[in-house]
């Protein structure tokens, strides 16, 4: 069995480099290819009744080794005719400024930048199901 630490990275500002940017930009990339395969595995299925599924990687922030920046999976599932739309947002990799183990959006003596990357392994499953679920609830 596998523990959290194989499915969830996290670093430290000190680890940081370039190496760790290219890996996180490996991973992004690697969440890209998985996503428009499941777009194109699932889309038919939805369209047959009537509803649009979305899946997309997207990024907030310029510089992965930034406080902010964050890249994650969006889903974004509407019903039919568009009455209802569930989304479910997947963090790929965040950066994030804490004191305390909690977030800060300022820099505060004492305070820490960390980075969180999870991956593809963790995160397949969690999102095969989702689209599922919802596809086997949507009417």
């Amino acid at each position: 069995m596998e523990n959290l630490i194989d499915l969830q990275q996290s670093y430290k500002q000190n680890q940081f480099s370039i190496e760790i940017r290219d890996y996180i930009s490996a991973a992004e990339h690697s969440f890209v290819v998985h996503c428009e395969s499941l777009l194109n595995e699932f889309k038919p299925y939805f369209e047959k009744k009537n509803q649009r599924i979305l899946i997309e990687v997207l990024k907030d922030g310029v510089d992965k080794f930034l406080p902010g920046y964050i890249s994650y999976v969006f889903i974004e599932i509407e019903s039919h005719l568009g009455r209802h739309k569930i989304q479910l947002r997947i963090p790929i990799w965040s950066c994030q400024r804490t004191i305390l183990g909690i977030p800060i959006a300022k820099k505060v003596p004492g305070s820490k930048v960390t980075g969180t990357l999870n991956t593809l392994k963790n995160a397949e499953s969690v999102l095969r199901e989702f689209i599922q679920d919802n596809l086997e609830k949507g009417s």
